[in-house]
C-alpha cells in the first residue's frame, strides 16, 4: 500500500513537472518544411498571448466543397506547433477526404506563447479562448468544432476543457461533438467524469509499439464508463507509423458523425 501511494505521488509529480518544465525543451523553431496553405494567428488569453497557425483545406478541390469544417489541434507536452509531428497530422487533416480547418494552438509557455505553463486547468484555460472563436466561425446550423489532442498532456487539456463545457453551460462554449484522442494517457481522468456530455463522441488510438498501451488502455476503461460512444483502436507500430494506420479509421468516425448532406462537421 506505502509503496504503491509513493508510486502514486510519483507519477503525480512527474506529470506536474512535464507541465511546468517539459515546454523548455520545447521552444519556438522555425518549421523546416512549410504547411501549405497555412499561417500564423494569435489569440488573447489570461497569461498573454496565444500562438497558432492556421492550416486552411483546399477548397478547389470538390471534395472541400461544402461548409467550413474546424479541428483545434493540442500538442503533447515535448512539442510546439513547429513539430514535425504537428504539422505532419495537420497536413493530413486539412486534406481530403478530411478538408478540416486545423487551428493547432501554442498553449501558454510554448513556442512564441506568452506566460508559464502552471496547471493543465491554465492551458485548458488557453484552449478553451481558441475553441470558442471557431466555435463562433462554425455556420449556423453546424456549428460543431473536432478537438484533436496528441499524448498525455493534449488528452489531460482536451478533456479538462470538455468537461469544463458540459458543467457550465455557455451558448459560444458547446461541447466539442467529438474527441480525437492520439496515444493519449492520463490516470488522473476518472470514471464517469463526462458523464454530462453525452453527445461527445470519442475515438482513441494507441500505436502497438508505444511504450504507454497499457495507460493508453487504462484511460480507454474510464472513458468506456460514460455514457455517450467510444471506441478504442489499436494500429501498428507508434508515431508517425500508428496515425497513418488510423487514418482511414479516424475518418469512417468522422463520416459516421457527420449529418446527411456532406460537408459538415460531426454532430
Amino acid at each position: 500500500m506505502r509503496l504503491a501511494f509513493f508510486a502514486l505521488c510519483f507519477g503525480l509529480g512527474v506529470f506536474h513537472a512535464e507541465i511546468r518544465f517539459g515546454h523548455r525543451t520545447a521552444t519556438w523553431r522555425a518549421p523546416r518544411a512549410a504547411l501549405e496553405n497555412a499561417t500564423d494567428v494569435f489569440f488573447t488569453g489570461d497569461a498573454g498571448r496565444l500562438g497558432a497557425t492556421r492550416a486552411r483545406p483546399p477548397y478547389d478541390d470538390e471534395a472541400c466543397l461544402g461548409p467550413p469544417k474546424f479541428l483545434l489541434y493540442l500538442h503533447d507536452a515535448h512539442e510546439t506547433r513547429a513539430h514535425p509531428a504537428v504539422r505532419r497530422r495537420a497536413a493530413a487533416l486539412r486534406a481530403p477526404p478530411f478538408c478540416y480547418e486545423v487551428t493547432a494552438l501554442d498553449y501558454r509557455g510554448f513556442g512564441d506563447s506568452g506566460g508559464v505553463p502552471d496547471s493543465v486547468a491554465g492551458l485548458a484555460a488557453d484552449a478553451r479562448v481558441v475553441f470558442r472563436s471557431l466555435r463562433e466561425r462554425a455556420p449556423a446550423g453546424v456549428g460543431a468544432v473536432v478537438v484533436y489532442a496528441r499524448g498525455r498532456l493534449g488528452a489531460a487539456v482536451a478533456l479538462a476543457l470538455a468537461r469544463r463545457a458540459c458543467r457550465r453551460p455557455d451558448p459560444r462554449l458547446a461541447p466539442p461533438t467529438a474527441l480525437l484522442l492520439e496515444a493519449a494517457y492520463d490516470a488522473r481522468v476518472r470514471p464517469g467524469a463526462l458523464d454530462g456530455c453525452s453527445e461527445a463522441r470519442i475515438f482513441q488510438f494507441h500505436g502497438g509499439g508505444s511504450p504507454t498501451l497499457a495507460l493508453g488502455r487504462a484511460l480507454a476503461a474510464r472513458i468506456a464508463a460514460r455514457p455517450a460512444p467510444a471506441s478504442f483502436l489499436v494500429t501498428p507500430g507508434a508515431g508517425d507509423a500508428a496515425f497513418d494506420a488510423a487514418l482511414p479509421a479516424v475518418g469512417a468516425f468522422l463520416a459516421a458523425g457527420a449529418p446527411a448532406g456532406g460537408g459538415s462537421c460531426p454532430g
